[in-house]
């Protein structure tokens, strides 16, 4: 792919690309995607002002996705290893840990 193929693409999805470039950068919790060079060459192409607004949407609605999938797995290893995160956290530590596991609640 050229620069101007490349160029071509960025503005042909105009402001939903925009938006879906900054959901799925933020959404990503293991793959770090660096979508604010993508965003930053759309500005070319597109009203800044508004390019920030739908990008900055596009963000927010991926980090509650983050924030979601670090809520539910939390939950979900708790009722699985909470035994053994509590073992982990006592045997080396001893009472000391407790402050933390209940600091953590």
């Amino acid at each position: 792919m050229t620069i101007s193929e490349i160029f071509y693409l960025l503005s042909t999805y105009g402001y939903v690309g925009a938006f879906m470039v900054s959901f799925l950068g933020t959404s990503s919790i293991f793959i770090v995607v660096p979508f604010y060079a993508i965003i930053f060459a759309m500005s070319k192409f597109l009203d800044p002002v508004l390019l920030i607004t739908v990008s900055t949407l596009g963000s927010t609605c991926g980090e509650f996705v983050g924030y979601g999938i670090g809520y539910g797995g939390r939950r979900f290893l708790e009722k699985k290893y909470k035994k053994y995160f509590q073992d982990s956290l006592v045997k080396p530590f001893g009472q000391r840990s407790m402050f933390y596991v209940k600091g953590r609640r």
